[in-house]
């Protein structure tokens, strides 16, 4: 069922790896995990959905096989935060020298990381990665 049919008078939003899906039944915004990995592009991405609903529904499969096989391990079996993740996704996509560091008491996902990860999510989602 549409979310604007079940939530009336409040503005819903959801996971940004959701946006497609949820702008399309009726959601309002993201809370943006993919913005972290290159904001630019999300934001094309957003647009995207007003003009072509199929290419937009493509790439969000396509972001749910990046997130699910290269970031959410992290969360998952290495038990790293949900705030690390989005940290390391900006360092994936390069658009903001914010370094991995967290502060204590939070662990941070090593930078080692880094070069194999950006490698893979080029192949899958090419357009995050300029």
């Amino acid at each position: 069922k549409l979310i604007k049919e079940k939530v009336q008078g409040l503005s819903v939003f959801i996971p940004g790896h959701n946006l497609a899906t949820g702008i399309l039944s009726g959601c309002h915004g993201a809370y943006s995990n993919v913005a972290c990995l290159n904001p630019f592009t999300a934001q094309k991405w957003y647009e995207q959905i007003t003009v072509d609903q199929e290419a937009a529904l493509e790439l969000e499969e396509r972001i749910h096989l990046f997130m699910d096989k290269l970031i959410t391990p992290f969360i998952t079996k290495e038990h790293f935060p949900n705030h690390a993740c989005d940290r390391f996704m900006a360092l994936l996509g390069q658009w903001a020298d914010i370094g991995s560091h967290l502060r204590w008491p939070y662990r941070s996902i090593p930078e080692t990381y880094v070069t194999q990860i950006r490698k893979e999510g080029r192949h899958i989602i090419p357009e995050f990665f300029k």
